[in-house]
């Protein structure tokens, strides 16, 4: 049976929890952006667009990637292990 080809930032994010380099949430990844703490930014699919609206302002101030992700927000609740849905993460500098 042939492997399913894995989201490269799937894998990245996986690391990125199993390493304690994770911010979840919008409201946590804003305020990692203002201070500058933040490397890149992982959105959901459907992020609000209020939401993304802010975090791509603050991250282009802060030099922070902002990455789109395929996946829903409900997915990504699920690959943080986390029974709420997730629309922004950050990873830590």
């Amino acid at each position: 049976m042939p492997k399913k080809d894995v989201d490269p930032n799937v894998t990245k994010i996986r690391k990125l929890l199993e390493e304690g380099k994770a911010v979840i949430g919008t409201e946590k990844t804003l305020a990692g952006l203002k201070h500058g703490r933040l490397a890149a930014v992982y959105l959901a699919a459907n992020c609000e667009k209020a939401a993304e609206a802010d975090i791509r302002h603050y991250a282009g101030l802060a030099g922070a990637e902002v990455i789109r992700l395929g996946h829903l927000n409900t997915e990504v609740g699920t690959l943080c292990k986390k029974p709420f849905s997730i629309q922004a993460l950050g990873e830590r500098k």
